[in-house]
């Protein structure tokens, strides 16, 4: 079964063979709500949020073969918006 947790470490393999470099996951479940909180900390003259440790996950490694064929079909994508831009 597909779990929440197995589709978000997939998505990340997956982000990290598309951009061809690793990528560590945050060890914050919810990072939303006290990223939002230490913002709002530091406009009001608290340590700024670079200051405020933040716990890492899982480090992905990118699939270079993988990142070859994300980094063609970017070319091919970036062809086909060209061709349609100048039809426009």
């Amino acid at each position: 079964e597909m779990t929440p947790i197995k589709r978000l470490s997939e998505r990340t393999q997956i982000m990290a063979a598309a951009l061809g470099r690793p990528i560590t996951a945050s060890g914050v479940r919810e990072a939303s709500s006290p990223g939002a909180a230490l913002l709002a900390l530091e406009a009001l003259g608290g340590p700024g949020i670079e200051d405020v440790a933040a716990p890492l996950g899982e480090p992905y490694e990118p699939d270079l073969s993988r990142h070859a064929v994300y980094k063609e079909a970017l070319a091919r994508q970036r062809d086909l918006y060209e061709t349609v831009a100048r039809r426009a």
